[in-house]
């Protein structure tokens, strides 16, 4: 019965694309980077994927407590006659120009997924929480880590 619910379990994971690890919480002053991205040069007036010209620099929180800065840049994914509230950025990382991320803003909440070293770090705004401005910060774990694991547990 032991195998066959983990067998059970494993097949369902594999149709699962992510989960999360450990999760950080913090405090992100949701206004102030939302003024700060919104003053940011969009890729029509910088050049596509030019970075390195950009002077809007912006603190994303890390899983491990951490802050690092990353350059933006505004790009459009949604046409500019749209009448949404969303808006898309491109960054990379200061120190380190081969750490990217990608933030989307709307009027109530920021997101954010980083590019570091093959794992990506996702922020997004705490479900539930009575903290206006509380964000979760977690590493994405990828189906085939799920899947593995739950292999070991079938074999144990």
């Amino acid at each position: 019965m032991k195998k066959t619910l983990y067998s059970i379990i494993l097949v369902l994971s594999y149709f699962v694309s992510v989960s999360q690890e450990i999760t950080q919480k913090v405090q992100l002053n949701f206004s102030n980077i939302s003024q700060i991205l919104k003053q940011s040069r969009t890729e029509k007036t910088s050049g596509i994927g030019n970075l390195s010209s950009s002077e809007t620099k912006v603190s994303l929180p890390l899983p491990d407590g951490r802050f690092s800065e990353f350059r933006m840049i505004e790009y459009q994914i949604v046409p500019e006659n749209s009448k949404t509230d969303i808006r898309t950025y491109y960054g990379a990382k200061v120190d380190d120009p081969s750490v990217t991320c990608r933030v989307t803003l709307t009027k109530e909440k920021l997101m954010a997924s980083i590019i570091e070293n093959g794992q990506t770090i996702i922020i997004e705004k705490t479900k539930g929480s009575l903290l206006a401005d509380e964000y979760q910060v977690y590493v994405q774990k990828k189906s085939s880590e799920l899947c593995h694991n739950i292999e070991e547990q079938i074999k144990n």
